[in-house]
This record gives C-alpha cells, sequence and structure tokens, in this order.
C-alpha cells in the first residue's frame, strides 16, 4: 500500500544533558496517507454532489462520511454534533404545501417555511 508522508527537517542541539553530538539533524516524518485519501475522495465528488452534500450537512460531517469508506463502525456519533443555543425542530403537514412548492421558486418556498417557523416561535 501507498502510504505519503510529510517530511520537516529542523537541526537540534542537546544542550541539557550533553548525550547527544553538538548539533543533530532532526528529521522528523508524519504519515498523512489518511488526509490526502480524504481530499481525493472530496475532490472526486462532483460540484453538484458536494453542493448537494454542503446543504444538508456540515462540512466536517461530510468529512467524517467520506472518511469512513466501508459505513459507520461506531454508533455513538455525539462527537459530530454541534451545541446550539436557539434550535426550533417543526415537524408538520402543511396542507397544499406539496403543490405549492412544485410552482413557485425555492426561495419563496424558503422564505414560507422561514415564516411559519417565526410564527410558530413567536405564537
Amino acid at each position: 500500500m501507498l502510504r505519503m508522508h510529510r517530511d520537516a527537517v529542523s537541526l537540534a542541539s542537546d544542550t541539557m544533558l550533553h548525550a547527544l553530538p553538538p548539533q543533530v539533524i532532526l528529521l522528523l516524518q508524519t504519515n498523512v496517507t489518511a488526509r490526502v485519501e480524504l481530499e481525493n475522495r472530496l475532490a472526486d465528488l462532483t460540484d453538484a454532489q458536494l453542493g448537494m452534500l454542503e446543504q444538508l450537512f456540515p462540512r466536517h460531517v461530510i468529512e467524517y462520511m467520506l472518511s469512513h469508506k466501508h459505513g459507520y463502525n461506531s454508533r455513538n456519533l455525539t462527537h459530530l454534533a454541534n451545541h446550539h443555543d436557539d434550535v426550533i425542530v417543526l415537524f408538520t403537514d402543511v396542507v397544499g404545501f406539496t403543490s405549492m412548492s412544485k410552482e413557485v421558486e425555492p426561495s419563496e418556498v424558503g422564505w414560507a417555511v422561514l415564516g411559519l417557523g417565526c410564527w410558530v416561535r413567536d405564537g
């Protein structure tokens, strides 16, 4: 399997213990394979697919989904959640909504939903 690394080289000196020669070359190699593979999977999505996902999910959730190729290995996904102080979740059946939404522009549908949410909130 091909592995990708990021390398950093710097000069180091051991002034405390004097156990090393006066100057040492420090080579730090970091495995970045998983991050590169994730970025490649993001790049493979078409603009339309990525746009649709970005409308539904925050970016960190999309990255999580793409980083787990074989499905979700854990049922505990609480680390993906964010905290929001003011949230309204409204489940409702609005008579005529589906037929209306087919006839008007998407932005008008959005404003109608927003107005309904404000109406429910302000009661």
